[in-house]
């Protein structure tokens, strides 16, 4: 009876199994984007929001013409994701070992994880390469419009795309402060990246990004910039961003092997 009843006891302290539930169709193609909920008090407030983020995405360019799959992690322990606030520059969200474990159970080759939490911090993300499942981390813990924007352009980090700043907050040797897609350290590596858009009128040569007052990015505001204002907003990625992520999705998730030679940052892809 002791045994039974310690059984018993270690069955009722263990997590419930985690699932992964489909929330829209996968069409060929589409982008997978696994949500893990934290401090909702039901699963259907996490699911309407991440509706309302999907829904944000899909009015900026290349995503509203590019398929988005949508994936839920139901019975995740309360508690996985915590705000900290030491050794930090910001307020943020660290997460246990095993939510990346949890996203497993989804069966997906490759994927992005959006962990949504209603919970005050500043909404974060890793530079990261495009095939790689480097979590998003996004506080839902204010309105609407701010939050959904905020999303939007970490996910674009997610995707190796720089903050269009001269000014951010990042650590010594971050990749967040090395050229990429849309960041360039000199007028040489501006043209190649984007040149053609620029000779076109569709891009330029503007001072300042990813935390270097005189590198290079190739629009004077977009959301890649500050989300949050009304005209970076409209102007969504920019063309050269907007170029790049199409390829990444086709990439990466589209399995055209011949557009993974757009960009350094695919041959990851490439490789697999």
């Amino acid at each position: 009876m002791q045994v039974l009843a310690a059984a018993l006891a270690l069955a009722a302290a263990a997590p419930p199994a985690v699932r992964c539930e489909a929330l829209s169709r996968a069409a060929p193609g589409a982008l997978p984007l696994v949500f893990l909920y934290e401090g909702y008090g039901a699963a259907a407030e996490g699911d309407a929001d991440a509706r309302a983020f999907a829904a944000a995405l899909a009015t900026k360019a290349p995503f509203d013409a590019e398929p988005v799959a949508l994936y839920a992690l139901r019975g995740t322990p309360a508690g996985t994701c915590r705000r900290e606030v030491k050794n930090s520059l910001n307020p943020h969200l660290s997460c246990a070992p095993d939510a990346s474990g949890y996203s497993g159970t989804c069966r997906l080759p490759r994927f992005k994880l959006v962990v949504l939490a209603r919970v005050s911090f500043v909404s974060h993300a890793a530079v990261a390469l495009p095939g790689v499942p480097s979590p998003v981390f996004v506080s839902t813990d204010g309105p609407r419009d701010a939050w959904t924007h905020d999303a939007v352009h970490e996910l674009g980090h997610a995707f190796a795309l720089r903050d269009e700043r001269a000014s951010i907050v990042a650590r010594v040797g971050s990749p967040a402060s090395e050229p990429g897609p849309n960041c360039a350290p000199d007028a040489a590596r501006a043209r190649a990246r984007w040149g053609d858009l620029a000779a076109s009128g569709d891009a330029g040569y503007f001072a300042g990004c990813a935390g270097h007052k005189d590198w290079l990015r190739p629009n004077d505001a977009t959301l890649m910039g500050l989300p949050r204002q009304a005209d970076a907003w409209a102007a969504g990625y920019g063309a050269a961003s907007v170029r790049y992520l199409r390829a990444a999705l086709r990439c990466c998730y589209g399995g055209d092997v011949e557009r993974c030679r757009a960009a350094p940052e695919l041959a990851e892809c490439a490789a697999r």
